[in-house]
């Protein structure tokens, strides 16, 4: 089936596409939200730009048609051969060392050793890429090897080039196939060799991939680039680090290989982490620390949190729903009204790290309470101050975030002393208030306006030491005149 026959079937109503051979198919633009190609053979398609939105992928064979695959290894030949003869040219040199010649066998071996060396420090410290380009860098050179072997040197040295050659090029091709096993190896080399593949393969290049599924799809050589990858599923797909991953939420491994297999994810650190729009339904994230990741939009229906760090996280537009989060740690995270938190598992959790403030108190939350607790939070800002209260420098705080966002009221709901020297202001704000803006620039404008404060105590104290400083040697400068006048002899005349 063609790609306009599907494009014309989808606009009469059909949605089932499933078993289709479409490789090379263009559907680039189209609006396919909907459609299910599961099971296909999707290789080089190009779905670039194109609407997928609800679209299924499952179970699809997404890469490279025959022909491109072909050709990429027609290039690799082509770039092993000129890699060869540079290598041939190097071993043509090295073969010098058999002249009888001494000053020309010790600059020989002088190069023979530093080769030697040169590619044990690739081996050791990740260089491979390095072979790769040296021999790129001079492979126009090495188009004459062979003519200058047999030339200088003779048959004998052509023999010890060629084998030079063969022996460069296994290694250096033992060292890229390190490169895309390992992906801490080499990882802008790693970059580059994955885009070049996917060019042929199949492209999802700026497309809207909102809710698909490509549950165990394979896609190596498929080019996500752009692509917009909101609540899309890839569990247990193979060969996704293939892939060209762009700038989407993909380009990190860690966070790669919790999409496909959402169950890893316990104790992981995920800290600082993108996961916007992540697809982690039923995962189990117990006890990962997830402080400061940016999991907005993401959907954790059924997923496992219990006593996990969510400390300000970013949790807008966050799927909880059904979610477990008992012993999780709340503090300061980010939610709104758009926060989804019906019928989640919980029987208490904790506002602060180190599991203080517990919620509640004593016991368990009871039913709906949680969600109850944290809709009081949706139009509040919470503050905390983990070292006291300097309320000069809040008050005047208050005032420049109130100028800075004079159309929203900001109202002081209550202080509260959690003992320690631990603080929590609350904030009351308007239901549509941007709470993340305005919390950082309480925080900013805070410490500012404390230095300051501590800056203006700092010279009163310095003034106050000089003044102390200047009475001491005042004070010894009296008692050395005293000293002086009680060691005079008194003359008393009658």
């Amino acid at each position: 089936m063609k790609a306009a026959d599907v494009i014309k079937a989808y606009k009469n109503g059909e949605r089932n596409f499933q078993r289709l051979n479409l490789r090379g198919a263009n559907f680039k633009e189209q609006d396919l939200s909907g459609a299910d190609f599961s099971y296909c053979q999707l290789q080089s398609a190009n779905f670039s730009q194109a609407n997928l939105t609800n679209t299924k992928f499952i179970g699809v064979k997404a890469g490279l048609q025959k022909r491109w695959l072909i050709l990429f290894l027609l290039v690799v030949l082509v770039l092993i051969i000129i890699s060869s003869l540079f290598s041939a040219l190097l071993g043509s040199i090295v073969s010098l060392i058999f002249e009888s010649n001494l000053e020309n066998k010790v600059s020989r071996w002088t190069g023979l050793i530093t080769i030697i060396i040169f590619f044990i420090i690739s081996f050791r410290k990740n260089l491979g890429g390095g072979v790769f380009f040296l021999a790129g860098a001079f492979a126009v050179a090495g188009a004459g090897a062979v003519a200058f072997a047999f030339a200088v040197a003779g048959a004998g040295a052509v023999a010890f080039a060629f084998a030079f050659a063969v022996a460069l090029t296994l290694f250096a091709c033992y060292l890229g196939y390190r490169t895309l096993k390992d992906e801490m190896r080499d990882p802008w080399l790693r970059k580059i060799v994955i885009a070049f593949a996917a060019m042929g393969g199949t492209s999802f290049y700026k497309a809207t991939v909102t809710d698909a599924d490509f549950t165990g799809a394979t896609l190596k050589n498929v080019n996500f680039n752009r692509a917009i990858l909101t609540r899309t599923c890839f569990k247990d797909t193979v060969k996704l680090n293939l892939a060209r991953p762009g700038n989407t939420l993909l380009e990190k491994p860690i966070v790669r290989d919790l999409l496909i297999n959402p169950s890893s994810g316990e104790e992981k650190d995920l800290s600082k982490a993108n996961l916007r729009g992540a697809y982690l339904k039923e995962a189990n994230l117990q006890r990962a620390n997830l402080k400061n990741a940016d999991i907005s939009g993401a959907t954790f229906e059924y997923a496992n949190l219990s006593s996990a760090n969510l400390t300000e996280v970013n949790a807008v537009y966050t799927n909880f729903n059904s979610a477990y989060l008992t012993g999780a740690c709340l503090e300061n995270w980010n939610i709104d009204t758009t926060t989804k938190l019906d019928n989640v598992d919980c029987q208490y959790v904790y506002l602060l790290n180190n599991e203080k403030e517990r919620q509640p108190s004593s016991g368990d939350f009871k039913t709906g309470e949680f969600t109850k607790l944290f809709e009081e939070v949706f139009d509040t800002v919470n503050l905390i101050f983990e070292n006291g209260i300097d309320w000069k420098a809040f008050i005047e705080t208050m005032k420049t975030v109130q100028v800075e966002n004079e159309d929203t009221p900001l109202e002081v709901s209550s202080i509260e002393n959690k003992g320690d020297g631990v603080y929590v202001v609350k904030v009351k704000v308007p239901p549509d208030a941007d709470k993340e803006k305005i919390h950082q620039e309480f925080e900013e404008n805070y410490q500012l306006k404390l230095q300051a404060v501590e800056a203006k105590y700092k010279a009163l104290l310095d003034a106050k030491e000089n003044e102390i400083s200047s009475y001491h040697r005042e004070n010894a400068n009296m008692m050395e005149i005293t000293k002086i006048l009680a060691s005079r002899p008194i003359n008393i005349e009658t």
